[in-house]
């Protein structure tokens, strides 16, 4: 018999303030756009490595929400539409989080030293939760245990906090840039050298909030530190996360009409970096995918006859049968 394992559901925990993150693992993904599209690789050629990797961050952010739709509606969790409410499940899907970014500042941290952090950071504080989820979901069948992990990120919008971020540096009289960084952990090995400021339009279940948010880097560019109040510094969350959604591409799961058409649509070709599957981005147009050679090795791979079984109880689908 199959037997599905669904273990409970690990939260990876929120990145704060004095948290650091790698760098080195954005920083591949930076020197290639969609192939398919020269203009867009162009205006990519025009951007700081800075900007590149910010807008990687939140295109993966956004990624990873819309494939907490997907899951939820598989696993058939409490409170979500099931596979056969195509309608609503693609409304949800469309308003999942999504971020404009926009005037971009970036620069030595010792040249605006003396300027205030609200230059840097302004907005409300703690308004979207995000929640980045990794099930190591897997399938036995008899001594065999089929391995299909997926990572995605519940954003929500929080109860609402009229503190602003600003106000954080009247609290603590922290009025400069130079005078916060003295009292913030530093990465290992170096300091916080560079900057990305930028302003943010985050859109989520057709309601908005603004605010300006930034990213620090180390001096030896091996790490990174998102400061990003108004999402409680969620986006750090997803820095370092490949987030291949093996359970939906890897599986039986794929062959559901509605994750077949997810599956089709979330192809991205010209960006693959590393050996592993991995969801890559072009920052150009602030999307990510599955990367095109990953899909097409895991489609490649016959699936199990008796691991479409675990389709018999999704919403009266009826498992597919192998030619004899």
């Amino acid at each position: 018999m199959l037997n599905t394992v669904l273990p409970t559901r690990h939260r990876i925990p929120l990145i704060v303030a004095m948290c650091v993150l790698p760098f080195s693992i954005l920083q591949s993904q930076i020197t290639k756009a969609h192939r398919t599209d020269p203009t867009k690789t162009k205006t990519v050629t025009r951007m700081s490595r800075e900007e590149k990797l910010v807008r990687i961050t939140y295109a993966k952010l956004s990624f990873a929400a819309r494939m907490s739709v997907l899951w939820h509606a598989v696993s058939q969790q409490q409170g979500w539409p099931g596979l056969n409410d195509q309608l609503t499940l693609d409304k949800i899907l469309n308003d999942q989080a999504k971020f404009d970014l926009t005037g971009f500042k970036t620069g030595n941290l010792s040249d605006i030293g003396s300027l205030s952090w609200t230059s840097l950071i302004e907005g409300p504080v703690d308004v979207i939760g995000v929640n980045v989820q990794y099930v190591p979901f897997s399938i036995r069948n008899g001594k065999k245990e089929h391995k299909l992990p997926i990572t995605y990120a519940d954003v929500f919008w929080k109860k609402k906090n009229d503190l602003p971020a600003e106000h954080l540096a009247e609290e603590h009289k922290i009025p400069t840039v130079k005078e916060v960084l003295s009292g913030m952990h530093g990465p290992n090995g170096g300091a916080w050298s560079r900057y990305a400021s930028f302003s943010v339009v985050a859109i989520l279940q057709q309601r908005t909030v603004s605010y300006r948010a930034t990213f620090l880097f180390s001096s030896n560019e091996k790490e990174i530190l998102p400061l990003d109040y108004a999402l409680g510094m969620g986006p750090g969350s997803v820095i370092h996360q490949p987030m291949y959604p093996s359970a939906l591409v890897d599986g039986a799961y794929r062959e559901i009409p509605f994750v077949q058409g997810w599956i089709t649509a979330n192809e991205l070709e010209g960006c693959k970096e590393f050996a592993e599957p991995e969801v890559c981005c072009d920052p150009a147009r602030g999307v990510c995918g599955i990367a095109s050679e990953d899909l097409q090795h895991s489609l490649a791979v016959p699936i199990d006859p008796d691991e479409r079984d675990v389709l018999g109880t999704r919403m009266g689908l009826t498992p597919k049968k192998d030619k004899k």
